[in-house]
């Protein structure tokens, strides 16, 4: 994962450790987006992570706190739509809180469609002209010491500098989860 080029990972300023990490799949369909926001009575405690995928609580938060687990964090694992078959997000949401070290789950939403606002680039509404240097074809230019130069000009070259910004309206699924470890678990 972290020697993948497409991988992004980021830090998100908030007063809890929060960080975001966009994971590919497999080079086809939408990107999975990842966030996983530790829990502040575990900060700076790590947690090895389970070989099998957590699962999902049959039982309320405070009757597991009571039987010994601990609220590591929460996760949100969140897909763009691209058009296709929507993907189901929860076994990619059991699996991403074993690997933090997560037991159990409780669902806090579900394969649930979300929206957001974005904006695009239209066309430019702003111009700006600025000269390009480019090599002309020909003989060179010597100075008086014998020094010699390739022959340059300069062009007028148009830049935008201002687009306009067409907004859309991007959907997504998103599952997020408490994340829960048995507390007695090493």
């Amino acid at each position: 994962m972290g020697s993948d080029k497409n991988t992004l990972c980021r830090i998100i300023p908030t007063a809890l450790f929060f960080f975001v990490c966009a994971l590919p799949l497999a080079g086809c369909g939408p990107t999975v987006y990842t966030a996983f926001q530790v829990d502040p009575l575990v900060e700076g405690k790590t947690f090895s992570s389970r070989e099998r995928p957590a699962e999902i609580a049959a039982k309320p938060e405070r009757d597991l706190l009571a039987e010994g687990y601990v609220l590591i964090g929460t996760l949100l694992v969140r897909q763009a739509e691209d058009g296709s078959k929507r993907t189901d997000l929860t076994s990619k949401v059991l699996r991403e809180a074993a690997k933090r070290g997560g037991d159990l789950v409780i669902l806090e939403s579900n394969n649930k469609r979300t929206s957001e606002m974005r904006y695009k680039n239209g066309g430019c509404i702003k111009l700006e002209e600025y000269k390009q240097r480019f090599l002309e074809a020909g003989g060179t230019y010597c100075d008086q010491n014998n020094v010699c130069y390739p022959p340059y000009g300069f062009e007028t070259v148009p830049k935008c500098k201002e687009w306009e910004q067409i907004p859309y309206t991007a959907y997504f699924t998103e599952t997020e989860a408490k994340v829960f470890r048995r507390a007695s678990a090493k």
